[in-house]
């Protein structure tokens, strides 16, 4: 598997050689397109590039007016048959950021096995990444996307330690990270997780009105867990995002999927020293389980016209639908165990 350095040291090379213009080099691994790390002297550009088949049709209108990213389109001259898609950094203080990104991608195609899905897989990736530029790659996640993923994290460390044999099935369960409906999902159930950290705790936002709308599937869950943040006192993101890699150091794929899975989140070693000072002690945790009458609004109750809902739900009004550990997790990940 390939990892960030070995695309650093890809553009380490090219721009050492100072050659006016654009220069590439193959990445060496396996993939239904030829991937390429690339650099544009003088203009210090680093980047990837995949080379397709010109027959192929490549919308990139919607990526025009990413920050940070020159997304563009050219010929590939090593082939004659050949275009590129060239992703270019524009500020290399987000290097070692859009090398991470860079590694996952390559990564994430090498498992296809035909260029058209590859190339597609290159685009919804770059759909992705929408988000993590427009904001700014040098920022970070935001406090409340950091308590946020702390709460996934929290979640799926106690998965792991009550199923602890098949560590990557428990790591694909986490779907948050790619911005899904909700936060854990498996064949038919899903466990939305929220985290809160204010004087009202009781008080939980819902968005949308699918969110917690059980047709679709048989078993729902809402897992709520309520913290204290302050400089000093408890576990930081950073130490749950290490206490996780240790927990799947003994198995190579679901460490893997896990830390793509917190690039997608947004979250890069790189950005660990702003998050350090900022602690989490857990003050309880309850999980509820969504059918009948929960308190909560759904599609098919909404007047035609109406659609994205963000409403609150008191959890002092769920209290009749409270579910223990041994439940919440008999329903989910020790049922697609059985």
């Amino acid at each position: 598997m390939m990892n960030s350095n070995s695309i650093i040291d890809i553009w380490d090379n090219l721009s050492m050689g100072k050659e006016v213009g654009l220069t590439k080099r193959r990445v060496p691994i396996e993939s239904p397109l030829c991937i390429y790390g690339t650099y544009r002297y003088p203009d210090n550009l680093f980047g990837i590039a995949f080379s397709y088949n010109k027959d192929l049709t490549i919308p990139l209108e919607q990526f025009r007016s990413l920050k940070e990213l020159k997304i563009q389109q050219m010929s590939d001259k090593s082939f004659e048959y050949k275009n590129l898609l060239l992703i270019q950094l524009l500020h290399t203080d987000c290097l070692g950021v859009f090398a991470t990104l860079c590694s996952d991608l390559v990564g994430t195609v090498t498992r296809e096995v035909s260029e058209d899905t590859a190339i597609r897989i290159v685009l919804n990736q770059l759909e992705k990444w929408r988000t993590l530029f427009d904001r700014g790659l040098a920022s970070g996640l935001t406090p409340s996307e950091q308590q946020g993923l702390y709460g996934e994290l929290h979640l799926l460390s106690r998965m792991l330690r009550r199923n602890a044999v098949n560590k990557t099935d428990i790591v694909s369960f986490w779907v948050g990270c790619d911005k899904a409906m909700r936060d854990f999902q498996g064949e038919d159930w899903a466990i939305e997780v929220k985290t809160t950290a204010t004087n009202s705790s009781d008080r939980l936002v819902i968005n949308g009105e699918r969110q917690l709308d059980s047709t679709l599937i048989n078993r729902l869950f809402l897992y709520h867990l309520s913290v204290e943040v302050s400089r000093k006192n408890g576990q930081t993101l950073n130490k749950e995002v290490e206490d996780l890699r240790k927990m799947l150091s003994d198995d190579a794929i679901a460490l893997h999927n896990f830390n793509s899975c917190l690039t997608h989140a947004g979250y890069f070693n790189e950005h660990a020293s702003l998050y350090q000072d900022r602690c989490y002690r857990i003050r309880s945790e309850q999980a509820y389980r969504i059918s009948g009458n929960f308190p909560r609004i759904v599609e098919q109750e909404l007047r035609t016209g109406v659609s994205n809902v963000t409403y609150t739900i008191n959890t002092s009004a769920c209290k009749e639908y409270e579910v223990n550990d041994t439940e919440l997790f008999k329903n989910t990940i020790d049922h697609e165990r059985d």
